[in-house]
């Protein structure tokens, strides 16, 4: 009877011990999942704050009144031996450019780009139906392309 009862005792403790380690992996893991979703709560949070990304109407509307500076190359100063050469001969022989862009204040009002002159004149150039290609220009002196 006595080693039926340390038996019993070492069974029960065994057991006790092997639910206490259970349900210190249970709580663990339970304290795990909450924090990251209180991190995954905030973050939607924090999203959902922020300014959405406008529909394509507003961002034309929006951008159809910019100003600032822009650089640009005038047709007239682009030697007219190079424009009148067919791709044949371009391939052929190639010719070095070298191009001086005017600096210039622009503004787009009305889906029209207005070139402002030096001398107070504005040229616009309707921008519906346009694609414009992007060129950049350093910003050292020689503004090289």
């Amino acid at each position: 009877m006595v080693l039926f009862l340390l038996f019993f005792v070492f069974v029960l403790g065994l057991a006790i011990g092997a639910l206490t380690i259970l349900g210190a992996e249970a709580v663990g893991v339970y304290v795990i999942i909450n924090r990251l979703n209180h991190k995954n709560r905030q973050k939607e949070a924090q999203i959902a704050s922020q300014p959405q990304d406008l529909d394509p109407h507003q961002s034309l509307d929006f951008a159809s009144n910019k100003q600032g500076v822009v650089w640009v190359l005038e047709s007239e100063k682009v030697p007219r031996n190079l424009v009148d050469k067919g791709p044949k001969e371009q391939k052929k022989k190639k010719d070095f450019l070298e191009v001086s862009p005017v600096k210039k204040h622009a503004k787009i009002k009305d889906r029209k780009l207005i070139l402002f002159e030096s001398d107070g004149s504005q040229i616009a150039v309707d921008l519906k139906g346009c694609i414009v290609e992007a060129v950049s220009a350093t910003s050292l002196p020689s503004r090289k392309w």
